[in-house]
């Protein structure tokens, strides 16, 4: 049985949208590509793969964060009714599976430098750095506008 919760409204001046549906296995989320909404996903998430006995999750906060950045500010431009989804999904045990894809149009991933800068000090191009050294795998779909990562959460 699947519970689902949506809030259409405004912040300001900027129509937002939040829907949330969450099953046994796996977490969805569909939001506008404001940053405000996405405290509220990692609330979500942190909660659901805490309901999988994970007492760390840290990782899964970091690689959803990073991911729905990327999605709202570079994939979708921060135009809020591009909408961008979210899904959690229980693999088995203490493995994840986090899916995030906006309406963008996609990028070169195949040209993506996993290695860390010189001056870690450095703001940009750290997010898949994070997300890959935290992950077990990456795959992008074809267009660049969807990537799946793959967690392993054991303490």
């Amino acid at each position: 049985m699947c519970r689902v919760l949506v809030f259409v409204g405004a912040i300001g001046s900027k129509a937002i949208m939040f829907n949330v549906k969450t099953c046994e296995s796996a977490i969805d989320f569909t939001i506008s590509s404001e940053p405000s909404s996405a405290y509220s996903v990692l609330e979500e998430c942190d909660a659901f793969v805490k309901r999988y006995g994970v007492q760390d999750t840290a990782s899964v906060t970091v690689v959803v964060r990073e991911l729905l950045n990327n999605a709202i500010r570079h994939g979708n431009q921060q135009e809020a009714s591009r909408l961008v989804k979210v899904s959690v999904s229980h693999v088995e045990g203490y493995r994840f599976r986090v899916e995030v894809e906006d309406e963008g149009e996609g990028f070169d991933y195949a040209a993506l430098d996993m290695t860390p800068p010189q001056d870690p000090r450095l703001l940009e191009s750290r997010g898949y750095i994070l997300i890959h050294s935290l992950t077990e795998r990456l795959v992008f779909n074809e267009k660049g506008n969807r990537v799946t990562a793959y967690l392993d959460l054991a303490d």
